[in-house]
């Protein structure tokens, strides 16, 4: 008997170069929108029962959330860095609060959606910090990669 395995890449609505939200605001891109389309795009997708998650960062809420409702659907779930309980201010690296706190001001919308302000940075840190250790990419390439969509 063969495995059929379909790995698919989402990328949740107005983040990067996903569609944006025609009205955005203070009330825009919250955890109920992005689960409406999440939901929306995984039912048109109809994948059955056996379904593996594997999810990051702020997005592994959203699939936590879609496989506890779904629990007869979901296989498994590989997660990276997740946030599995609520953290305060004062647990957090000190050298990155000030950023993540900028994500929840004014400015926070335009950093992330406009300007996708945390992806090179956090993407090469690993480099630089084992450059020794790990094989040197181009990251403008896997960038393009990335931010391709294939359509059937």
């Amino acid at each position: 008997m063969g495995f059929l395995c379909i790995s698919i890449a989402l990328d949740l609505i107005g983040m990067s170069d996903s569609d944006k939200l025609d009205a955005t605001g203070p009330d825009s891109y919250r955890f109920i929108h992005h689960r409406h389309y999440l939901n929306g795009f995984l039912d048109a997708l109809e994948l059955g029962d056996h379904v593996t998650f594997v999810i990051h960062d702020w997005g592994s809420a959203l699939g936590f959330d879609w496989a506890n409702r779904n629990r007869d659907r979901i296989a498994g779930i590989a997660y990276m860095e997740a946030i599995v309980r609520p953290v305060t201010w004062e647990e957090w690296p000190e050298a990155a609060t000030p950023i993540f706190q900028a994500f929840r001001s004014p400015a926070g919308e335009e950093m992330v959606i406009e300007k996708t302000f945390t992806l090179k940075p956090y993407y090469l840190y690993p480099f630089f910090e084992n450059y020794q250790t790990m094989r040197w990419l181009n990251i403008d390439a896997h960038l393009e990669t990335l931010n391709t969509v294939a359509q059937p």
